[in-house]
């Protein structure tokens, strides 16, 4: 056929297209997910009526990058999920030492990674773990098209409230009563001979620290 392009149709959908005076044109395609698509472009002449047309079989590539959802095992995202918002922060309690994350694609043929692991679109990450405090989670979305969409999520996991101990062990005599972590009164006899001991106590969270008399100790060092 011969004469310039002057539009293009893809299914009920027109796009214009610009001729570029050769008989030939250049267009782009927006909204269209991926897929394969009939183009059809029509040509006219100078009197406006339909000469001819062509049939082209092209593949189009999503461009679309976006999650349609995220969400924790644990804790809740602030703010609340949306496509456009790519930062995010959560908390969870000290007692959640890991958690997951299910990432949803908004294009099917779009690749996710979380934490550099790929991951399946509406499927749970692996388990990721949590130190105490804050901890960056990221996403990572690539279309078809190559184009990539990162969101990320900053967890806080709470400190510990643990302050007992596991054990209390005198360098001479020994416990009355026999040591439990929540009993905090004891008494310890020694021989005449003894005109000091040391303690030794070992913390039952890691995070904690102790201190005996006022000076800070090691857990589980006298």
């Amino acid at each position: 056929p011969s004469g310039n392009v002057v539009f293009l149709r893809v299914g009920e959908s027109i796009a214009d297209v610009v001729p570029d005076g050769s008989g030939s044109a250049s267009y782009t395609v927006v909204g269209q997910a991926g897929g394969s698509y009939v183009y059809r472009a029509e040509y006219a002449q100078t009197n406006d009526y339909l000469q001819s047309f062509d049939n082209e079989n092209y593949r189009v590539s999503g461009v679309n990058a976006d999650l349609s959802n995220l969400v924790l095992s644990s804790g809740t995202l602030a703010p609340a999920f949306d496509a456009a918002t790519t930062s995010y922060s959560a908390s969870v309690p000290n007692a959640t030492s890991a958690l997951t994350v299910t990432p949803t694609a908004a294009q099917a043929l779009a690749t996710i990674t979380v934490n550099g692991v790929a991951v399946a679109s509406g499927v749970a990450s692996g388990s990721i773990s949590l130190a105490v405090g804050p901890n960056t989670i990221t996403t990572v979305v690539t279309a078809e098209s190559g184009a990539t969409k990162t969101y990320s999520v900053v967890v806080t996991r709470a400190p510990s409230s643990n302050a007992d101990l596991s054990s209390l062990v005198p360098s001479s005599g020994a416990l009355t009563p026999a040591f439990a972590a929540g009993t905090t009164s004891y008494a310890v006899s020694v021989a005449n001979a003894v005109s000091s001991i040391t303690v030794i106590p070992t913390v039952a969270d890691a995070t904690a620290t102790v201190t005996v008399n006022g000076v800070a100790v090691a857990s589980g060092t006298g």
